[in-house]
C-alpha cells in the first residue's frame, strides 16, 4: 500500500510533523508550537517539498487527538480540518497514548503498556492498553486524569506484567513488581503514528472534517 500521510502531533511543549511515502517516514526536527514566529504551515509545505511532495498529493491526514496540552490539541485539530476540507481528503484519528504503545511495541517486542504523563502539577494522564491479534491497541476507555494517590492505588493493582512510559514515571513511585519502567520513552514519537493509520485504513476507521475531536481529558477522576 503506497499511500502519502502526512502526520501532526502537538500535544505537549512540542511539536512534530511526519510524512509516509512509498512506506518510508520522514519527520521533521521538533519545533515549539508556542514561538509566534512559527509558522506550522511554512513547516508542513517545506517537508512536503523536500520529498518530492505537493499537499494536493496526500492521501490522508493523520493527526494525535491527545491525551495532552489543550492549546497544541486545538492547533493540530484545526489544521488536521483545514487540510481535510481543503483537499477533500480524509482524516485519521490516533491517541496520543497509542503512538507511545506503538514504540514499545516496536522497541520491546512487548504488548502490554501503561501510558502515565504529567498534565499538571498535581494531575496526570494515565491509559492502560494492549494489543490485540489482529494489532489494533485496545484502551482508549482507559483514558483518564487523575491525582497522583488514585495512579498510586491502580499501580498497585496491577496483577499481570506491563511496560510503563511517559512523563509521570520520574514523579511517580513504582511500588509494583509487575509494572517496568522504560525511562528512554517519555514523549510521543510521530513516527510511531503510522502503524495504527494504516491500520484504520485498512478497515476504513476514517473520519471526515467535522467529526473528529480532540481528547482534553479536562475533568479528573479521584
Amino acid at each position: 500500500m503506497c499511500l502519502n500521510i502526512l502526520a501532526i502531533d502537538m500535544t505537549f511543549s512540542c511539536a512534530s510533523i511526519a510524512l509516509l511515502k512509498n512506506n518510508s517516514i520522514y519527520t521533521s526536527s521538533l519545533f515549539n508550537f508556542r514561538i509566534k514566529d512559527i509558522n506550522i504551515y511554512n513547516c508542513i509545505n517545506s517537508l512536503l517539498t523536500s520529498h518530492g511532495i505537493q499537499v494536493q498529493d496526500l492521501d490522508y491526514i493523520s493527526f494525535s487527538k491527545g491525551p495532552g496540552n489543550f492549546t497544541g490539541l486545538r492547533i493540530s485539530c484545526n489544521i488536521a480540518q483545514g487540510l481535510s476540507l481543503g483537499l477533500n481528503i480524509p482524516i485519521l484519528s490516533v491517541s496520543t497514548f497509542i503512538l507511545m504503545a506503538e514504540e514499545v511495541s516496536k522497541k520491546k517486542k512487548f504488548n502490554k503498556v501503561i501510558v502515565a504523563m504529567k498534565a499538571t502539577k498535581e494531575k496526570f494522564y494515565w491509559g492502560k492498553y494492549k494489543k490485540n491479534k489482529y494489532g489494533f491497541w485496545i484502551g482508549e476507555n482507559t483514558e483518564v486524569l487523575l491525582d497522583r494517590k488514585t495512579i498510586l492505588k491502580k499501580v498497585n493493582m496491577i496483577n499481570s506484567v506491563y511496560i510503563s512510559v511517559g512523563s509521570a514515571w520520574s514523579e511517580i513511585p513504582n511500588t509494583s513488581r509487575c509494572i517496568k519502567n522504560i525511562k528512554d520513552i517519555t514523549y510521543p514519537n510521530i513516527r510511531y503514528i503510522f502503524p495504527t493509520s494504516l491500520l484504520y485504513i485498512q478497515k476504513n476507521i476514517i473520519f471526515p472534517a467535522h467529526k473528529i475531536e480532540p481528547v482534553y481529558l479536562n475533568k479528573y477522576l479521584s
